[in-house]
């Protein structure tokens, strides 16, 4: 792999120019420590494509990088250069991406115009919701936000799984902190400060732990009350699949959207169309009937080798009947 290209980019990099109340902090990883780098910039411009979609655009998008991203230029993005060295090996990327989450607090300290601001910890390849930044910008409280709802996009399968509670357990995009200047760090490797507190490594307690750590800090924190994020998983970049040794992630048939539901969710309130949710209804429901059928074989497998706790037919069917009563089907 090439080495990366330690040269900022002055001109994506620039001081800002009014006041920007929402951030999205974007930490990129390595070329060199990614499968497919092509597929790492292409859903890094989906997550772009589903914040402009948004119905609030008075937001801009940091992204920390060693290695630039092709994404072509905009007054809502700001490319900053790493300055320090790559972590190539895939198991250190906590490390990495914790550094990146500091540099671009340290570039908000340096630029914000405002006494304080929104930042919203994005990971590159998850999409926001289009009502996201409207919803916390009209409640304007200056308060933190956890993501309690969400999706899980299978980019194997094109399959949609709706996650109605704890998604902030599942997905590290799923937190929104309110920070003034004095809560930022002064550079990527200040640690004594409250937004380090978030995503600091080895001290990181886990972005499901954020709400928590929030409150310890004397924030008051809301849920957004919709599901704000899309989650992708098992496209072979996924840092939770790396640390976790996991190679995919095994969406649950009970929780699956219904194709056609699926398709309009996630073009209308993501802004994302995929070939797989574009495709005729008939390979759709052909696609989400495979799923089903594997995932549900596969789940029997692993309960007969001790890997599942095996329920009673009678809770079996009692789990079905509420997940299809809050599992928005059709």
């Amino acid at each position: 792999m090439a080495q990366a290209d330690q040269s900022p980019d002055l001109s994506l990099a620039s001081p800002l120019r009014h006041e920007v109340p929402f951030v999205f902090a974007v930490p990129l990883k390595p070329r060199g420590a990614c499968n497919d780098w092509e597929g790492v910039q292409e859903r890094l411009r989906h997550t772009l494509q589903s914040i402009r979609g948004g119905t609030d655009v008075n937001c801009l998008v940091v992204v920390a990088c060693h290695d630039r991203p092709d994404l072509g230029r905009g007054q809502d993005l700001r490319l900053l250069s790493a300055p320090f060295a790559p972590e190539w090996n895939e198991r250190d990327g906590a490390q990495d991406k914790g550094r990146k989450l500091r540099l671009i607090g340290a570039w908000l300290r340096e630029h914000l115009q405002a006494d304080g601001s929104y930042v919203m910890f994005l990971d590159c390849d998850d999409l926001v919701h289009r009502h996201l930044v409207r919803h916390v910008l009209r409640a304007a409280d200056r308060c933190c936000y956890s993501i309690e709802q969400g999706y899980m996009y299978d980019c194997r399968t094109g399959v949609l799984e709706f996650k109605d509670r704890r998604f902030f357990a599942l997905c590290g995009s799923s937190f929104i902190g309110w920070f003034s200047r004095e809560d930022l760090p002064r550079s990527w490797d200040d640690l004594d400060n409250s937004y380090a507190r978030f995503g600091v490594y080895p001290l990181q307690r886990g972005h499901q732990h954020y709400a928590s750590i929030a409150a310890m800090l004397g924030k008051q924190v809301d849920t957004i009350p919709f599901p704000a994020v899309t989650y992708m998983v098992n496209h072979g970049d996924n840092l939770r699949a790396v640390e976790s040794g996991k190679k995919f992630r095994e969406p649950h048939p009970f929780h699956l959207v219904w194709p056609n539901r699926a398709k309009t969710i996630l073009h209308t309130e993501f802004s994302y169309d995929d070939r797989r949710t574009t495709s005729s209804g008939l390979a759709r429901t052909g696609a989400f009937a495979r799923m089903v059928l594997g995932s549900t074989l596969r789940r029997i497998e692993r309960a007969a080798m001790g890997g599942l706790k095996i329920a009673n037919p009678g809770q079996v069917r009692s789990d079905f009947n509420k997940a299809r009563s809050r599992v928005p089907w059709r």
